[in-house]
């Protein structure tokens, strides 16, 4: 599985640090050169997990022992930084260690971005 993951990691990650994936200025380059890779990412890892894993005490009460060290992001400073509309609602999730932020587009969410709950 690491040499797997190893090339995984270099097909869907590390395209997006490459500066010509920036800026990226409209929902549709969001989707093809962010989203997309994030969803191949989770796609590929999604082989390796085991779901009852995630359904049990102990995941439960680890997940809620997450002390957050940094809060999430503004709505309205992600909605700069992203050229949104102020009609547009941001739902922020949490998950692990991670602040998940998400719009809805055409009866769907669609995640927007991400930031770390804590603080290293």
């Amino acid at each position: 599985m690491r040499n797997d993951a190893e090339q995984a990691w270099i097909r869907y990650y590390e395209p997006i640090n490459d500066k010509s994936t920036w800026p990226i200025l409209t929902s549709q380059q969001l989707d093809e050169r962010i989203t997309s890779r994030f969803n191949g990412l989770a796609s590929f890892f999604r082989r390796y997990v085991v779901q009852k894993n995630f359904r049990n005490e102990m995941y439960k009460a680890r997940s809620l022992r997450v002390k957050e060290t940094q809060p999430p992001e503004s709505e309205k400073d992600l909605k700069q930084l992203f050229h949104i509309s102020n009609d547009v609602k941001i739902y922020v999730a949490r998950r692990e260690r991670f602040y998940i932020y998400l719009i809805e587009q055409q009866g769907a969410f669609k995640m927007l971005s991400y930031t770390d709950r804590i603080r290293l």
